[in-house]
């Protein structure tokens, strides 16, 4: 095939293509089953050159443009990042200048889920869920990361308390029970700022009405963070960072103010509060009825 033909939008390959993938639009509605089959379909066709290469994805970009497609790029790049990190994961928590910070947590995670039947999402290595499983009445811990869950494993947690499984944070399992708390530390600034609202929706669900939620992540700190590499179109930053088996990984690590938190959660959330220590910011609230 000539190279010239893939420069025309109105070719007779790309106008086939676009037809094949209006098909799997309607066969495949997980996001895996759509980039799976259009590889299927790209594949056979673009081998060959790095301008094809653009081409087809301009169009697939095109063709499944919203929050699904657009965030297909954090989850990749953290699903590898974390597995390769988890072993080095918890050193993050023996920085000396955060153990007051760190103590502070710890008392409030102990003092609000006193009692509670909890959803803990992006548990990772297990770090906090060791202090909920010292004061709640139930934890259902959830990763994405095997890797991580192995370590979180490791720390023999009482089983009649902790129950670990591996979980899409995006994508959660219908539980057998409903939940009247939530923990997710470190995770929203990974999440796209465009799908925050979407995401909490759908966190929503797994909880009764009334619950309480507690989101826990990083406050920038200049000469203590990785500093942020760039920022993206749609607002998000991200940071290099360099692990200890020598490899770098461009994360997205967002640091939203105040102002920006309570904006995302207009509609979803009543009893909002929100704290910011040195290191870390603490948000907790009750989550709203869901449809």
């Amino acid at each position: 095939m000539a190279l010239g033909q893939l420069q025309n939008p109105k070719s007779k390959l790309q106008n086939s293509l676009t037809i094949q993938i209006s098909t799997l639009k309607r066969q495949s509605p997980s996001p895996a089953g759509l980039v799976g089959g259009c590889l299927r379909v790209v594949g056979p066709r673009f081998v060959g050159t790095l301008r094809s290469a653009f081409a087809s994805f301009s169009l697939l970009r095109s063709e499944f443009a919203g929050p699904i497609f657009d965030s297909m790029p954090f989850q990749t790049t953290l699903t590898h990042y974390y597995a390769r990190r988890a072993r080095e994961y918890e050193q993050i928590y023996q920085r000396t200048e955060r153990q007051e910070d760190l103590q502070n947590l710890r008392e409030r995670i102990l003092a609000t889920f006193a009692g509670k039947h909890v959803l803990e999402i992006a548990c990772g290595t297990g770090f906090w869920t060791e202090v909920l499983a010292g004061c709640a009445a139930s934890v259902t811990a959830t990763d994405m990361s095997e890797q991580m869950l192995a370590i979180a494993r490791a720390k023999q947690l009482d089983p009649g308390v902790v129950t670990l499984a591996q979980a899409d944070a995006y994508a959660l399992p219908g539980f057998r029970r409903h939940f009247n708390a939530g923990l997710a530390g470190f995770w929203w600034s990974h999440v796209p700022k465009g799908r925050l609202p979407g995401f909490l929706h759908d966190f929503h669900r797994s909880f009764v009405p009334g619950s309480t939620i507690m989101f826990v992540d990083n406050v920038f700190v200049e000469g203590s963070s990785t500093p942020i590499s760039r920022r993206d179109g749609d607002g998000n930053t991200w940071q290099m960072r360099r692990l200890q088996d020598g490899s770098t990984h461009e994360v997205p690590k967002n640091f939203p103010t105040e102002p920006e938190i309570r904006a995302t959660l207009a509609g979803l959330a009543t009893e909002v509060k929100i704290e910011f220590l040195k290191y870390y910011w603490v948000l907790t609230y009750t989550a709203g009825h869901h449809a």
